[in-house]
């Protein structure tokens, strides 16, 4: 059998020199290629998932690797590969909620309504009966009664002199 990997990345040498030849030798240097042969590379390795035999399942971890490697060197900073990783998914997960909400459509096209009947068919939607709120109006119950407050005996402090009916504070 054919190994994808290989095939793969021999195709992407190919281009590469081709592109050295047109660009020259210090344009393949650059960060903007590195990025460019990162993104190939990465769409290489979903388009051989799954591996067919051992040979490609060794091929793909050791491009996993060099994807790794060239991603650290492309994005030295951890948590901003971290972030990068995470805006990828994120964005993958919602392109295929986004395909599968379309098939859906494509498959049942009034699926998405409350009335189940088809497009050509549909009845008018009968207006809901609005509720008239009624005035709230504060009553006053003839049981209701104030809470009772407790009064408290004014604290003594332990060291003064009590002095009937007037506190003498603390004297400095």
């Amino acid at each position: 059998m054919i190994n994808r990997v290989e095939k793969g990345i021999s195709d992407w040498h190919a281009r590469q020199n081709r592109y050295a030849g047109i660009f020259g030798a210090k344009a393949l240097d650059g960060r903007a290629f590195a990025k460019i042969r990162l993104q190939e590379m990465r769409a290489l390795q979903r388009q051989c998932q799954p591996p067919r035999n051992i040979d490609e399942r060794v091929s793909l971890k050791m491009l996993r690797s060099a994807n790794k490697n060239l991603e650290r060197r492309i994005y030295p900073n951890r948590l901003y590969r971290v972030g990068r990783r995470f805006a990828r998914w994120t964005l993958r997960q919602t392109g295929r909620v986004i395909k599968g909400i379309a098939a859906m459509m494509q498959d049942n096209p009034a699926a998405h309504l409350n009335n189940p009947s088809p497009p050509g068919k549909r009845e008018p939607v009968k207006p809901t009966p609005v509720k008239v709120q009624q005035e709230s109006k504060v009553v006053r119950h003839p049981m209701a009664r104030r809470p009772r407050v407790i009064r408290m005996p004014p604290r003594v402090h332990p060291r003064l002199p009590e002095a009937p009916g007037r506190s003498r504070g603390v004297s400095r």
